[in-house]
């Protein structure tokens, strides 16, 4: 749940997992996204986010995307969460064995090349998380933004701690026809996503409006 002591109600994520905070008045959309984005970083803030009652913290939890074109889907955070998923399966999984095999074969021929070098050199058996770095195991960068955004939205929550990822005024870069299918793709995922935008719509998400006199208004 996402609280501010100025929100009549808090944002419930339990169930509807994607809202929309829409603030008509751009002053008001400054210091609220800046709030929010200090908060992030470590500063003093009102908003609060907690899950059965218990704090969480907003610099671990929670992902403000607020320019869509820089969105970095290879980043350290995501491909190094992507790298224990991977190693895990692989140490663990069905693919152990085939794994332990083909790590024997290039040990064999590292042990021999480097004999035909230099009989004192010594070598080490390989952790599979050093492997994936080594064969540069990443993410594919996606076609467009709207693929981009969700695509990025899903990552972030599944290789690193983020929980909600809020996105501001994602909609003024795209389309209406791009927007509803974005739409379309961050829903299918499943996850908590707050859109922070300035014009309310009529799309059937949970949304918390303030007018420029930042009167509330849920809907």
């Amino acid at each position: 749940m996402l609280s501010h002591y100025l929100f009549d109600t808090p944002m419930d994520f339990s169930e509807q997992k994607v809202h929309r905070m829409v603030l008509e008045n751009s002053l008001s959309m400054g210091w609220m996204v800046g709030e929010l984005s200090n908060q992030i970083k470590g500063l003093n803030g009102r908003f609060y986010l907690s899950e059965s009652g218990r704090e969480l913290d907003m610099r671990k939890k929670v992902e403000l995307i607020v320019d869509p074109f820089s969105l970095d889907h290879n980043s350290k955070e995501i491909v190094s969460g992507l790298h224990k998923c991977i190693s895990s399966r692989l140490e663990s999984g069905d693919d152990y064995l085939s794994f332990r095999e083909v790590v024997s074969d290039l040990l064999r021929v590292l042990e021999k090349v480097s004999t035909d070098v230099d009989s004192s050199v010594s070598l080490d058996d390989p952790s599979s998380q050093s492997l994936l770095k080594i064969a540069s195991v990443g993410i594919m960068d996606p076609t467009d933004i709207t693929e981009s955004i969700s695509e990025y939205a899903r990552l972030i929550t599944s290789y690193s701690e983020k929980e909600l990822v809020a996105l501001v005024n994602v909609d003024l870069f795209m389309s209406d026809a791009d927007y509803k299918e974005c739409l379309k793709q961050i829903r299918y995922l499943q996850v908590p996503i707050l859109f922070i935008e300035t014009k309310a719509k009529d799309d059937g998400i949970p949304t918390k409006l303030f007018d420029a006199d930042f009167c509330e208004l849920n809907f």
